[in-house]
């Protein structure tokens, strides 16, 4: 699980670094397991699994991040 977390921390903290989000934090939502990122000012959310089945993980998060920023701007 920490290796999850700390994988995921780095495209977190990539996309901070290109602009793509203002901010991050790591939440639970139950048992549901989430990254918040900060987007024009408004906070939102992509859960992500407590346990990787792959190791795409933190590459599927990265990729609902992007999906839910293009909603947004839709």
């Amino acid at each position: 699980m920490k290796s999850l977390k700390r994988d995921l921390k780095k495209e977190a903290e990539a996309l901070v670094a290109d602009g793509t989000v203002e901010d991050y934090r790591f939440g639970s939502y139950g048992k549901h397991k989430r990254l918040e990122f900060k987007h024009k000012g408004a906070w939102h959310h992509v859960t992500y699994s407590g346990t990787p089945r792959t190791e795409f993980q933190n590459n599927y998060v990265r990729q609902g991040v992007r999906r839910k920023i293009r909603e947004l701007a839709a």
